[in-house]
């Protein structure tokens, strides 16, 4: 069984990625599992994988590095539940030190996990442009060391969501790669493109680079720093309406919502939106990945007519619970005046990193 472990920050495409990758794979008579993995406990990226009827288990309240036996354990559990031929092993966005604490423990202790076959870190080519320059990075400089140290240790750098800027652009970013991080192998690709994922996942099949092997000079105290700067926050909501009236309801909650992270400024991290029903789903993203632009909410939502929605919704981003709980009254206020609506409360979980402690660091 291969096991490819991917990271990357906060918003850089990795779950879509993966998606991509898993049905390629499966076209070719492989069975492929996924490990997620966050510092909550509601995932919106779980719920999706599942939707696409894939294998999923989650390591949960935590990155991987400070759960290691519980990956550990997924990792043989999934395995052998579901025979698999191939696992992706999805990082929190915001960990780093993963050579260290994940790669080599899993290739040089006896514990019977799988072993790695590839390290892959993604990053939005917007932020990568950005980097090497040295230009003002759209969150503190705690989290920029978080962002550059996972660029530092990664297997393969996979410069993602190269349709958001134009050719020349996409060329000036892998030049800078190129020449900021000259032993690195670097992939560029928009993961919504089949063909471009298929290069990566061939890449991954050929065993074609070694997995790094050399561990970060991290300083944990400033890691630290960074990682307690970010607030992890998750709701799920119920809403029950006329069928008629759920699209527009849907929209004023999104358009609320998006109106304040522009206000705020809330350029990096993620706020991941799942919106289902028993018959249909739709995810949406409202931070680094980019907006979706209200005049398209009417477009995506008008499959949900229905009387009851529910609405997933993670937050890892650079803030503060005030900020961040006027963020969902926000959205949701203006809807408690309308007595043709109920608002339910289904699950709800805030949480800020802790000081990473590693199971284990070589």
């Amino acid at each position: 069984m291969h096991l490819h472990i991917v990271g990357g920050f906060l918003g850089s495409g990795k779950t879509t990625a993966i998606i991509g990758a898993a049905k390629y794979l499966s076209k070719q008579g492989l069975r492929v599992g996924v490990i997620t993995n966050d510092q909550g406990r509601h995932l919106v990226d779980t719920a999706i994988l599942r939707s696409e009827n894939l294998p999923v288990m989650e390591v949960t309240n935590g990155c991987f590095c400070c759960n290691f036996d519980d990956l550990n354990q997924r990792l043989a559990e999934l395995g052998e539940m579901h025979k698999l031929d191939v696992i992706f092993a999805e990082s929190v966005g915001s960990c780093a030190d993963v050579v260290a604490t994940v790669v080599k423990p899993l290739l040089e202790l006896d514990l019977g996990a799988v072993k790695p076959n590839s390290f892959s870190v993604f990053s939005d080519i917007r932020l990568l442009k950005r980097f090497p320059l040295g230009q003002e990075m759209p969150f503190s400089e705690d989290v920029s060391y978080i962002f550059s140290q996972q660029i530092k240790e990664a297997g393969i750098l996979i410069i993602n969501k190269t349709d958001l800027l134009s050719k020349i652009e996409q060329k000036e970013v892998i030049d800078l790669a190129g020449a900021a991080y000259p032993a690195k192998p670097i992939i560029s690709q928009n993961s919504l493109n089949e063909e471009n994922v298929k290069k990566w996942v061939d890449v991954l099949q050929k065993d074609e680079f070694p997995l790094p092997n050399q561990s970060l000079d991290l300083d944990y105290a400033r890691y630290a720093q960074g990682e307690g700067k970010m607030v992890w926050v998750d709701r799920e909501y119920a809403l029950t309406a006329e069928e008629e009236a759920m699209p527009s309801i849907l929209k004023k909650v999104l358009v609320n919502w998006q109106d304040t992270i522009a206000k705020q400024g809330w350029g990096s991290g993620h706020i991941k939106l799942l919106i289902k029903t028993n018959d249909s789903s739709l995810k949406i993203s409202l931070a680094q990945s980019g907006s979706l632009q209200s005049s398209d909410f009417p477009t995506q939502l008008s499959k949900f007519r229905s009387k009851k929605v529910n609405i997933l919704v993670n937050i890892l981003i650079e803030s503060d619970h005030a900020s961040i709980s006027k963020f969902f009254e926000k959205g949701m206020s203006s809807l408690l005046d309308d007595r043709l609506i109920k608002l339910e409360v289904i699950n709800q979980f805030d949480r800020r990193p802790g000081y990473p402690k590693p199971t284990y660091r070589i």
